[in-house]
Formats: structure tokens, sequence, C-alpha cells
């Protein structure tokens, strides 16, 4: 074959996988970068499929990801520092999840804490919740020393026999948009109506933990039977 022709089949063979997108990398397969930040008290957890790597204060961490991949963020305070929240391209308090379909960029922001606190139940040590029923409760924050952290950076727990996730027992959550800083707010929602038949005492207690400061509360948390309404 003259070297002429072979020359002119393979420019027009290259022009034809041009023209049909063949000679570029599918979009798909294109990596994207996330720059994380992690100021001075803490690390994040960076989980990338199945596998789980960690970028330390103060660092900055640059990931390479195939377009579209997902990636979660968890991050954990050092020991006497709590957690302040995101900005970039992650925002809130909680975990968050970002979807490669750009670069990305992240900061984590993380305070040293200050002073201390204690808490107290304004309503006495006797919690009811009806079968049914949303009962909103408050818990008293006092504050000392310049205690720091916001609403968002705190942990709250309660644990009880008669708190769970079955239709019989007391399930809560709390909610930090709606507490301040003297103030916690929980939702705590009564057994499905019904599945109570008299009334349930029993001892619980409130845990609340940040930067490695937990303080508790222990009441008595009950339910008894829908009288009227409750949710039916």
């Amino acid at each position: 074959m003259p070297v002429s022709l072979l020359r002119w089949l393979q420019l027009s063979l290259v022009l034809f996988l041009a023209a049909c997108g063949l000679g570029n990398r599918p979009s798909n397969l294109q990596e994207r970068e996330l720059v994380l930040r992690v100021g001075e008290g803490g690390r994040v957890q960076v989980q990338l499929g199945s596998s789980v790597q960690t970028c330390r204060s103060p660092q900055t961490c640059t990931y390479r990801l195939p377009s579209n991949a997902a990636a979660q963020l968890q991050a954990l305070p050092d020991p006497g520092f709590f957690f302040a929240g995101w900005s970039g391209d992650c925002a809130g308090f909680g975990g968050c999840q970002v979807t490669m379909s750009q670069d990305r960029r992240v900061e984590a922001r993380f305070g040293a804490m200050q002073g201390d606190f204690s808490l107290a139940l304004p309503a006495g040590p006797l919690v009811i919740v009806p079968a049914g029923a949303l009962v909103e409760l408050g818990v008293t924050l006092e504050r000392r020393g310049g205690f720091n952290p916001p609403p968002e950076a705190l942990e709250v727990h309660i644990a009880s026999r008669l708190v769970g996730d079955a239709v019989d027992q007391i399930a809560y959550r709390y909610v930090p948009q709606r507490s301040t800083p003297e103030r916690l707010a929980l939702e705590l929602v009564g057994p499905k109506p019904g599945e109570v038949w008299t009334y349930l005492a029993a001892p619980a207690q409130l845990r609340v933990r940040v930067g490695g400061l937990e303080k508790s509360l222990d009441f008595t948390l009950a339910t008894a039977p829908c009288l009227a309404g409750c949710g039916r």
C-alpha cells in the first residue's frame, strides 16, 4: 500500500473517531477534586466507597475522585474542642455528603471549649408522654465560666427502658433549631395509641456531651393510655 494512502487512511480514522466522540474520555470517567481544609482542634473522616481516610488538623487534604462519586464527611472534635460547623460545599453541623459533579471545597471548623454547664428540668423530675401525644421537653442549660458551644454542637441522648423504636415505646429527637443557649428542646412522641393500657413509669437519664465533657440528669419518664384524641 502506498505510504500516502496509508497516511490518508490514518488521518480519516482519527477524524472519524473525533466526530463520533470516541477519541475523548467519557465525562463520567473524568476526575473531580475535593479539597478539604480542617481547622485546628479536630479531624474529618472521609468515606470513599468502602475506604475510610482521615484528614487531621491543621491540614488541607486533596482527593481526586471519579465524576459523580459520593463522599461522606464526618467531623470529630478533639478533647477540649467542639465542632463549629461546615463551610463551603457543606453546611450545618451534622454529617455531610458531597456528590462530585464538580470540584468541591469544604472546610471543617472547630472551637476551643470554655467553661462548664449543668442541667435542670424546670417542670420537675417527672415527664409524662401519653400514648399518641407529642410533648416538647425543655431542659435548662445553666452555663458557667463562659461556656461557649452553640446548641448545634451538643450531643443529646435519653436512655430508659421506655425509650426506643417499638410501637409501645417513647421516641425522641433533639431539636437544636428550636434550642437556645439557655434551653435545650427535645420532642418526645408517645407510644402508638392502643399499645398502652395502663400507667407506666421508669427511670430515665438525659445525657449531654460536647468536647469530651459530659453531664447527665436523672428523671422519671412515664406514659399513659390515650384518653382523648392523642393522634387517633
